[in-house]
Formats: structure tokens, C-alpha cells, sequence
């Protein structure tokens, strides 16, 4: 017992590797070389790689340790690391990092003046962070390194909509940097860790493209012989053992996937703990170790699981709040890390929960996942927990691996658009755009989507500042609504009026009526009775005509029904006829009421779709008008919604049988319409996968027709653009030299680059002018 209190697991686990750890960091000394050889020669350094390649990790526990032990050449061992992340405000993170107490920081009273003093004078203009450290009075032979980790951070805060001139910003924070690096009278060296995928992003920023091409390192995948290395050595560091036959299995499931490190660091965390409670006296770290944590296809779930079911139920939605606050999906569709403050998550809990969400609370469930062995957030365990601490997702691998956090993710991501769907309708309302509120399934959609996730304003302005005028249209429409419904109570229809309405309108639905002849008794009095109060009524005695095909008559009466009606007996229960209609109602999805009329059949007998649904009672015994305004009710629940699903319905198949021309999909407002109904995921019936092929099938094209439109004007409008501006300028500017250049530039312009093409050419001239 007194050997396992000993013996300390040399995994951190998910998050990064520390400089304190580089004890246990093997597998990357080739890596480190290549790292401090080209810091050394261009004081600029960005270190790139997939998610999950360990570029933070590559850093922190190889490039300091060795910058620290003077391993560059040259620049001695004296060094300040000021490490940051660019989050929602890169400028003031930048002058936090530099006045942290291991920079040129103090832990005085006055600390927070100073940083602010610092702030100001990177906002003065490019050369504000070599105003900084001037200021700062380095000692001789000292070095500034500024370490910007997840770099790619800077490009989300760049299209942030809720930062005023957050573009301008983020231009002025990569200035800072690279006029840095530029100037040789102050040795400030700075080092940036981005994904791969970010690189292309690198051009919005002027010139550094060109410094990324000089000093970037790509993190090459490590050769098994070095992954064996990061599995073997820190066991040993860590005075413990393990089987070839495990070191040999881990590799195989690691594979050459990269993005299995941190995971692959997770599951050997995990397999040390059980392995120090479980084993036997002399027994090595084993197979049987490491399928017992669920191996590292499972392991991380697993563990995130195992933390959130021992919450109370409370503390469980307290959990699910704080990880969507955390995340968010990318412009791939890829989840993403997102950094707030423990005082923004906590009004956002509080928001939603209300007097049930206190801070302490919520404290808590952030340090369940940050406790030792578990890491899966961030600040570190060590690190107290203020209003202002920055929270974060130790490593994005959580949110791909961790199946109920996907989940959550998904639903994040869904709520959004919804919200900034209904902004940008209300937007248009205010602007008189549109003259008409919600109404039908929109507003039901949107009523619905309020009361579920308990939308409120610090949740909202995360995405859109314009919360009030979201909820003031959806009280207009609420309103309209109300109206509407008025009117109908007050001109509830005659017979007669109902029959006009069912002829000529259908606003009131259409109800299939599916029964045995040996029914047709209470199935007439049934027909009338939905007739009188204006439903419309799909039977067969009426509907088929005497020339037609039977079955696809009975086939296009069931797609064009909104609800189809299982009359429920001995007899319809064993007829083919009745049971192929059934099938038919339930291939397409169609909404299934069924109404028992008859008992003394065997509930075995019957069909799997209707068991699982609420049966209404019509027999003789039973009251006719109770049963039939419940049958009224369930007709008319969502009905709105059901009848856009019958129209759909009845378009993609007519699209399907004409061997799907285009000339049949949906365009402008009714494919937004059809769409918007799309994304009624807690409504039934449930569209049918070829009505999602429709709808999708209509994007597609619409979308390849506005995209062939526009280039059809572009290339109008760019050929006259271009024939005039050439034409003028080969007439103004003789030289052919000059000619030849504008001309080329004007050609690889193009219509939207003309101008800058001739701004470029007159400025050519006026130097060779001068």
C-alpha cells in the first residue's frame, strides 16, 4: 500500500504538457533542435499541426525547457516567457501576459493599473510592443519570448460581430508581432502555435504570409519508434512497468492518426490509476489494465460520463450549460473550443436555471472536471476559480470523442441559428422588409423553441446584441395569432360553409378513413360528422373514380390525407386491404389516429404502428361527441405543420415519379418554407427521407442557379470593365513596358479588382516618374 502512495502517474492526461513536465515529454528531441534552430535565426516561429499533433505541448515542455537551459545558441539562458492566448480580446491578453509576475509583472496593488498602462501603449500603434518592453528595462543579456498559443483563435475574434472593430483590432495585434520581429535593437522572439487548417486565414493579414513561409514548423507525424518512447519512458520515470504485448496494442490503436495523442495521453492516465488500484504484488501494467478504462476508443467517454453521472440531476444541467457555453461549431461544422469567463458561463446558467443556479454552485461543477485525474477543464486545478478566471476545454478531442457532449454541441449549434433566424425575420419586420409577423408553424416552432430552452439574454447576446427586438416581434406575432384565433371562434362556419371551405380551401385538413365494409355503418355516421364541422374526408365510395386504378387511387388519397384514421375492429384488423393502406400510411409517415369501433380482437394481432400510439374509443357503448371532439383535437394538433408535411410529400413524389426533373423542385419562398419546416425535429409525423431529398435537392439547385446568375453578371460586367479600363489606360500610358503591366494586372483583377489594378499601375508610374 505504502509503494502505490508513492508511485505519482507520469500522464497529464488531456490537456497540454507543462515546462515543469518535460521530465516526462519523450519522443520529440529531433523536433526541439528544429525548433530552437530556426527560432535563432528568424526571432519568429510558428509552430503548425492538426488538432491533437501536440504543437502546445511541443512548446511548453520542449522549446522552454531548452530555451531555459540556453540550448540556443547565442542567446544565452536569460529568458521571459509571456504565454497567451488571443481569446476575445488579443491586445489586452497581450498586456496581461507581459505583466504577469514572471514577466515584467508584480503581485502589488497597483498590478491591474499597470496592465492597463500596458494596454495603452500596444493600442498607440504598430511599434507599441516594442514600446512595452523599452519601458519594461530588460536587463543585459535577457530575452522576451512571447508564446501565442491557439493562434487560430484570432481569426474567430476577427468576424466576431459583437466587437466593434474587431477586425481592426485583430490587424493591429499581428502588427505588434511583426514589427517586433522586425526591430534589432531589443531580442524579443515570438513563437505561435496554429491548426493546419487555419493557414489559408493566415492572408488576411498583410505580410504574415510572408513570415510564416520564412519560420514555419509543421509537426510531422511521430514514427512508432518515438510514440513507444512517450509510452514507455514516463512509465519508467514513474517507476512502474508495462507489458510489450500493451505497448504493442496501444500502438496499433494509435495508429498514424495524430489526433489520438491526447487521447492516447488520457487513456494511459486512466490505466495507470487502475492499474495502482487493482494490482497484484510484482504485476506489470497490462492488457487487462487498459481494457478494463474502456481503451482509448472508450476511455475518454467513459470518464466524462462517469463524472457526469455522479452529479444530481441539478448539477448534471448545470454541466450541460457550461459545456455549450464552452463550445461552439466552426465554419467546417467541426465543434470548437470557446473561451468566456466564469462570469459570463454563470449568468448564462443562472438565466436558464434562475433561482436554482447559485455560483458556489456552479463552482462546483467546474471543479468536478478539473479535479486531479481528470483535466477535461481549464484553469488548472491549482489555479483558484474567480468571476474572472477564463474558462476553457483542456483539448478539443473531448468534444469530438465525448458522445454526449456532441450531442450538446449539435444542440448548441441548432438553437443559434434558430435565435439568429428570428433576429434577422424581426430585423426585417422592424426595417419594413416584410410586413407580416410569424404565424402557423413558425411561430408554434419558435413558441416551442422559447419555453424549451429557456432562451434568455445572456445566453442570446453571445450571438446577437438584438435580443429585445427578437422578443418584441415574437409578442407581435403572438399577438397576431391570438387575433386570428379570434376571429375563427367568433365565424365558426355553417354546414354549408364548411363544404365551400372543403372544396375550394382544405385550411381545415384532410382526414383518410380506413376501415372494413363490415364498419361502414358507424364509418358513414364518422363521415359526416367530420364534414359538418368542415374536415375534409378522403373514403372510398366517394373518392375513386369508376375508370381509375384502384390502389393508386387509394395510394394518392392516403399522400394527399393530412391524417389517416385506423378504424379499429376484428374484421379491419384481418383484412389485407386495410393492412396494405396501413403499411402505406406508415412508409410515408403520415399521421396515424386509431379509433377502436368494435372490440373482441386479439391486441397481438395488431400492427406494430399502431401499438405504440394512443387509441381512441367510437363504439356503440361509447359516447359519440366526447370521443369525437377528442378525435377533433387529435386532428387538428399541429395541423398547420401536418399540412405542410402532406403538400411536401405530395410534391416529392410527383418529383420522383417524373424521374426527378429539376422543373419540379421547390424555389424562393416556398423551399425557405420547406426548409424551415425541416428543422422541426420534436414535431411528428417526421419527414420521410425522400421528402429531406427533395427539399435538399431543391437547395442544391437553387443555389447552382444564383451561383450561375452571378457569374453570368460578373463576367458582363467584368469584360466591360475591363475593355474600358484597359482601352483608357494603354491610350494615357504609351510606354509598352507599362502597357504589358497594367494589362496583366487588369486581366488577373478582374471586375472587382479593376480599381486597385489601376490604383497599383499609377503608383508604378509615379515612381518611375520620380
Amino acid at each position: 500500500m505504502l509503494e502505490a502512495q508513492v508511485l505519482t502517474n507520469p500522464f497529464p492526461g488531456l490537456r497540454s504538457f507543462q515546462p515543469d513536465e518535460n521530465h516526462l515529454f519523450f519522443g520529440r528531441e529531433d523536433q526541439i533542435d528544429n525548433l530552437l534552430r530556426r527560432l535563432r535565426d528568424r526571432r519568429f516561429l510558428a509552430v503548425v499541426g492538426t488538432s491533437g499533433s501536440g504543437k502546445s505541448s511541443l512548446v511548453r515542455a520542449g522549446l522552454l525547457p531548452a530555451l531555459y537551459s540556453g540550448y540556443m545558441a547565442q542567446a544565452g539562458s536569460q529568458w521571459r516567457v509571456a504565454i497567451m492566448r488571443p481569446g476575445n480580446n488579443p491586445i489586452a491578453e497581450l498586456a496581461k501576459a507581459l505583466n504577469h509576475v514572471d514577466v515584467f509583472g508584480s503581485d502589488s496593488e497597483d498590478a491591474p493599473i499597470q496592465t492597463i498602462i500596458t494596454e495603452t501603449v500596444l493600442r498607440r500603434g504598430a511599434l507599441g510592443l516594442v514600446e512595452a518592453v523599452q519601458q519594461a528595462r530588460m536587463s543585459e543579456g535577457e530575452n522576451l519570448l512571447i508564446v501565442v498559443d491557439q493562434f487560430e483563435e484570432l481569426f474567430r475574434f476577427k468576424r466576431n460581430p459583437l466587437i466593434e472593430n474587431s477586425a481592426d483590432q485583430a490587424a493591429a495585434f499581428v502588427k505588434l508581432l511583426l514589427e517586433a520581429i522586425r526591430q534589432e535593437a531589443l531580442p524579443i522572439y515570438i513563437v505561435l502555435t496554429m491548426r493546419s487548417d487555419f493557414l489559408g486565414d493566415c492572408a488576411q493579414f498583410r505580410d504574415l504570409p510572408d513570415a510564416l513561409n520564412d519560420s514555419q514548423y509543421l509537426i510531422p507525424r511521430l514514427t512508432r519508434d518515438h510514440l513507444r518512447m512517450a509510452i514507455e519512458s514516463p512509465i519508467k520515470v514513474g517507476s512502474g512497468e508495462i507489458s510489450p504485448r500493451l505497448v504493442g496494442r496501444l500502438l496499433n490503436d494509435v495508429g498514424d492518426n495524430p489526433d489520438q495523442l491526447p487521447i492516447l495521453q488520457h487513456a494511459l492516465m486512466r490505466t495507470w490509476d487502475y492499474w495502482i488500484q487493482h494490482r497484484e504484488r510484482g504485476e506489470s501494467i497490462d492488457v487487462q489494465h487498459y481494457e478494463a478504462i474502456g481503451s482509448m476508443s472508450k476511455a475518454l467517454s467513459n470518464h466524462a460520463d462517469e463524472i457526469y453521472q455522479a452529479l444530481s440531476t441539478q448539477q448534471q444541467r448545470f454541466a450541460e450549460i457550461l459545456f455549450r457555453c464552452l463550445t461552439e461549431k466552426g465554419q467546417d461544422g467541426r465543434g470548437i473550443r470557446r473561451l468566456v469567463t466564469l462570469e459570463e458561463a454563470y449568468a448564462v446558467v443562472a438565466g436558464i436555471c434562475e433561482e436554482d443556479a447559485s455560483l458556489e454552485a456552479v463552482k462546483f461543477v467546474i471543479e468536478e472536471f478539473r479535479a486531479t485525474g481528470r483535466s477535461f477543464l481549464m484553469p488548472p486545478e491549482n489555479e483558484p476559480l474567480t468571476e474572472a478566471s477564463v474558462l476553457d476545454i483542456s483539448h478539443e478531442s473531448l468534444i469530438r470523442v465525448w458522445e454526449r457532449l456532441r450531442a450538446w454541441v449539435d444542440r448548441e449549434a441548432e438553437s443559434a441559428r434558430t435565435y439568429l433566424r428570428l433576429v434577422d425575420r424581426a430585423l426585417q419586420y422592424n426595417q419594413g422588409e416584410i410586413d407580416y409577423p410569424l404565424k402557423g408553424i413558425e411561430f408554434d416552432n419558435a413558441s416551442k423553441w422559447l419555453i424549451r430552452e429557456k432562451v434568455n439574454a445572456a445566453w442570446a447576446t453571445r450571438y446577437s446584441p438584438d435580443f429585445e427586438v427578437m422578443m418584441e416581434f415574437i409578442d407581435i406575432s403572438q399577438q397576431s395569432v391570438q387575433r386570428e384565433q379570434a376571429k375563427q371562434i367568433e365565424s365558426r362556419p355553417s354546414h354549408q360553409e364548411a363544404e365551400i371551405a372543403r372544396q375550394f380551401d382544405g385550411s381545415l385538413g384532410t382526414v383518410y378513413l380506413c376501415y372494413s365494409r363490415r364498419d361502414r355503418e358507424i364509418t358513414q355516421r364518422l363521415h359526416h360528422a367530420l364534414q359538418t364541422v368542415g374536415r375534409n374526408t378522403w373514403i372510398d365510395w366517394n373518392d375513386i373514380p369508376i375508370t381509375a386504378d384502384w390502389w393508386q387511387e387509394i395510394e394518392r388519397g392516403i399522400a394527399s390525407s393530412d391524417t389517416f384514421v385506423f378504424l379499429l375492429s376484428p374484421d379491419s384488423l384481418a383484412s389485407r386491404v386495410c393492412v396494405q393502406e396501413l403499411s402505406h400510411a406508415v412508409e410515408h409517415n403520415k399521421r396515424i389516429i386509431p379509433v377502436i369501433v368494435r372490440d373482441g380482437f386479439d391486441p397481438t394481432d395488431v400492427h406494430p404502428a399502431l401499438m405504440r400510439l394512443n387509441w381512441l374509443f367510437l363504439r356503440n357503448t361509447d359516447d359519440f361527441d366526447s370521443a369525437f371532439k377528442n378525435l377533433i383535437a387529435a386532428i387538428d394538433l399541429d395541423l398547420d405543420y401536418v399540412r405542410t408535411h402532406t403538400r411536401l410529400l405530395e410534391r416529392a413524389i410527383e418529383w420522383d415519379s417524373r424521374s426527378r426533373n429539376s422543373s419540379f423542385l421547390l424555389t424562393g419562398a416556398s423551399l425557405k418554407e420547406a426548409e424551415t419546416w425541416l428543422t422541426c425535429e420534436d414535431t411528428m409525423p417526421q419527414p420521410t427521407y425522400l421528402q429531406r431529398e427533395y427539399i435538399h435537392a431543391s437547395r442544391k439547385a437553387e443555389d447552382t442557379q444564383w451561383t450561375q446568375n452571378r457569374i453570368r453578371q460578373y463576367l458582363g460586367l467584368s469584360s466591360a470593365i475591363i475593355s474600358i479600363g484597359v482601352s483608357t489606360m494603354v491610350y494615357q500610358y504609351s510606354r509598352e513596358a507599362d502597357q504589358r503591366y497594367f494589362i496583366n494586372i487588369a486581366i488577373a483583377a478582374g471586375a472587382s479588382g479593376i480599381g486597385a489594378a489601376v490604383s497599383v499601375f499609377q503608383t508604378r508610374s509615379r515612381r518611375r516618374e520620380d
